[in-house]
């Protein structure tokens, strides 16, 4: 029998990607945590997003559909607010969570790296997709019986 289980939060994987140069090359890597959203509805999440637009106007070019583009610090200030509201604590981070700790990893020198991070974990949170997942079946190299089996990742 299927059971609707009534939870405070749920944890969900951060993949933050990062580049770094390494003997004259630039390497991508990733670091990981594990963020704690506040289970909620898509009509309280949709209130949180229109509130934190509400609060960071935007500023800038005026569109020729008549809307403002937004700064980069509008969408920084507007992410804050919302994840603020959203991620009630973490695992795998080396300071105790808090909303200006959240606030400061947002907006400090990686922050871009972390709000896209967080905004593609809210995504898979949402609609409950991992990011980078496993197949149940091996991907076939080519029409016809695979000589051998492999395994496919996916992100």
């Amino acid at each position: 029998m299927f059971t609707v289980e009534e939870l405070a939060c749920t944890p969900w994987p951060v993949n933050v990607k990062l580049m770094q140069y390494i003997e004259g090359a630039f390497r991508e890597y990733t670091q990981k945590f594990v963020a704690h959203f506040r289970c909620i509805g898509e009509i309280e999440l949709q209130q949180i997003i229109a509130a934190a637009e509400a609060a960071c106007p935007n500023s800038g070019t005026v569109l020729e559909n008549g809307e403002r583009e937004s700064t980069l610090a509008d969408n920084l200030r507007r992410n804050v607010m919302i994840f603020c509201d959203l991620v009630v604590g973490w695992d795998e981070v080396d300071e105790a969570f808090s909303a200006d700790v959240l606030t400061r990893l947002m907006t400090g020198p990686r922050g871009l790296a972390v709000a896209k991070a967080l905004n593609e974990a809210l995504f898979g949170w949402r609609f409950n997709i991992a990011g980078e997942v496993e197949k149940n079946s091996p991907t076939s190299p080519a029409p016809g019986v695979a000589d051998e089996v492999r395994v496919a990742t996916t992100s």
